[in-house]
């Protein structure tokens, strides 16, 4: 309930991630790239998500993260 869509938005936005949320509902996409295929990569940026989005009174939830 707590969770704040405005700020992880700019929040993300500010780090190079493009957003769109369908329908509005609780589901927030954030996608980035071009990036290198490989794993490091791959978690560098999921962990920089991932740490913006804890912030935002989020929790991680496998490769999703939920409110």
């Amino acid at each position: 309930d707590d969770a704040d869509w405005p700020g992880i938005i700019r929040a993300l936005e500010a780090r190079g991630y493009r957003i769109s949320r369908p329908d509005e509902d609780e589901t927030l996409i954030a996608s980035v790239g071009p990036i290198q295929i490989s794993a490091e990569e791959i978690w560098k940026w999921e962990e920089i998500a991932t740490q913006i989005a804890v912030g935002f009174e989020f929790y991680p939830d496998g490769w999703e993260l939920d409110i």
